[in-house]
């Protein structure tokens, strides 16, 4: 792929990466939801007479809290992009998505804070 000349191809460059990581990201929770490993690892857990706790594993909430602060970034970014192109429609609906996943945020950071 050329390197972008303009803002316009950087926006769509932006937007085409955004839609990637969507992708991947459905993909692969398609794929482990499909598999149901939960109920496996429960009762090899029980059988090996571990407990079942909520306890999280710390390198796994690193990686889900970078590849949200990613896409928070990738959304706000491309939302100013459009903004500038005068691309109000795109901006709107980017702006939407944006606030969306701030919303769901707070909301799950408010939930982490009432379990502890």
């Amino acid at each position: 792929m050329p390197a972008p000349q303009n803002l316009s191809d950087v926006y769509v460059d932006e937007l085409r990466d955004l839609w990637s990581a969507n992708d991947q990201m459905h993909a692969l929770a398609k794929d482990l939801i499909a598999k149901d490993q939960d109920a496996t690892l429960k009762s090899l857990l029980k059988a090996a007479g571990g407990e079942v706790s909520k306890e999280r594993c710390r390198a796994m909430e690193g990686l889900v809290r970078e590849a949200r602060m990613q896409g928070l970034a990738g959304f706000g970014t491309v939302a100013a992009y459009a903004n500038a192109l005068g691309r109000s429609g795109d901006a709107a609906a980017l702006q939407s998505t944006f606030r969306d996943m701030i919303a769901t945020r707070l909301a799950e950071r408010l939930e982490e804070g009432a379990a502890t």
